[in-house]
């Protein structure tokens, strides 16, 4: 069983009031609101607020639900309408590393190379309690630890 941090969301509403915490605390925005053709304005708040499935209370999982993968990852479409910083062309993005991102105040492109873990081995949970930066052998180590079968991208 994986336990949650008691600061820490149980809720997309909790979550959404960490990450404006976070914001007001290291004056970094990682995330804006997206204007649409039509002149309206969605904010990243309501965006991420009507992402969210379930939390999971026997594990402490907050889980995305609007779009997985193949893999059962959370998927951000179209981030570019949130993300500044998001390099040009992206169709998708990691819900967990723009999570990770938004909590810790840390822009996408500076991620690289490095990868977002799921501690508790649930590929779609984006609790922040749940998630840690890391390198892709610790991720690799993080699987088996976990014994999921799911196959890693392959090397090119």
């Amino acid at each position: 069983m994986f336990c949650i941090l008691p600061d820490y969301p149980t809720n997309a509403n909790s979550l959404i009031a960490l990450i404006e915490k976070r914001i007001r605390e290291k004056q970094i925005v990682v995330l804006h609101d997206y204007k649409k053709e039509d002149g309206s304005v969605e904010t990243w708040q309501s965006f991420i607020k009507n992402q969210f499935r379930s939390f999971i209370k026997d594990t402490g999982c907050i889980e995305w639900s609007e779009t997985t993968g193949k893999y059962q990852y959370g998927l951000v479409q179209r981030p570019w309408r949130f993300i500044s910083q998001q390099s040009s062309g992206a169709t998708y993005l990691h819900a967990h590393r723009l999570i990770w991102s938004a909590i810790n105040q840390v822009n996408l492109v500076d991620l690289n190379p490095f990868v977002v873990r799921h501690l508790c081995g649930n590929h779609s949970c984006c609790q922040p309690a749940h998630l840690a930066i890391g390198t892709y052998y610790e991720n690799t180590r993080d699987r088996k630890l976990h014994d999921l079968s799911i196959p890693l991208a392959p090397a090119i």
